[in-house]
């Protein structure tokens, strides 16, 4: 047996002792820490209205083509594209994708991507991976070719979008 197991069984022996001690003295134990009721919820109601529904209520289930994208103006400004990189490395896509063609990734490699796909979809995917996974045919081929799906960053749609989407476009060159 090694030290540091025998060192654990001891201090577990001491513990489980210490337990026993305490638990067989006639004292009784103290009462539980009290707990404060949650508030009450206040749903004001005006006469003659019907009130909402509640939280628990599941919001309709979009799909990829209702999931709505900002519409965006590419710059090819070395500054918005060097913000893009930047953005690209600090939410941890660069973890996943490569910026290179044909180098070998988690993820797809990203080099051309605006000239393979719409940027709508691009957007989307950055914006919902996980709701373009569930409904979208391509995303749900790339998810069975890579078998990894593609977190979601929570990328601000107004201001890191795009210049994520002006980097992707300068990697098309």
């Amino acid at each position: 047996m090694s030290a540091s197991v025998g060192r654990h069984r001891r201090w577990l022996l001491l513990l489980g002792a210490g337990c026993l001690v305490a638990c067989a003295k006639d004292e009784p134990l103290p009462p539980p820490a009290p707990t404060a009721a949650p508030a009450p919820r206040v749903v004001p109601v005006t006469p003659g209205a019907v009130p909402a529904a509640p939280a628990a209520v599941a919001a309709p289930v979009l799909t990829a083509e209702q999931l709505q994208v900002p519409t965006l103006s590419l710059s090819a400004a070395p500054a918005d594209v060097a913000k893009g990189k930047q953005l690209f490395v600090d939410r941890g896509c660069a973890t996943c994708h490569s910026a290179l063609a044909g180098v070998k990734a988690i993820g797809p490699d990203l080099a051309g991507v605006t000239g393979r796909r719409p940027l709508v979809y691009i957007e989307r995917m950055m914006l919902r991976p996980d709701l373009m996974i569930r409904t979208d045919p391509t995303a749900k081929a790339l998810f069975a070719q890579f078998n990894v799906p593609m977190t979601n960053q929570r990328v601000d749609p107004v201001k890191e979008l795009p210049f994520l989407v002006d980097y992707l476009k300068s990697l098309e060159k």
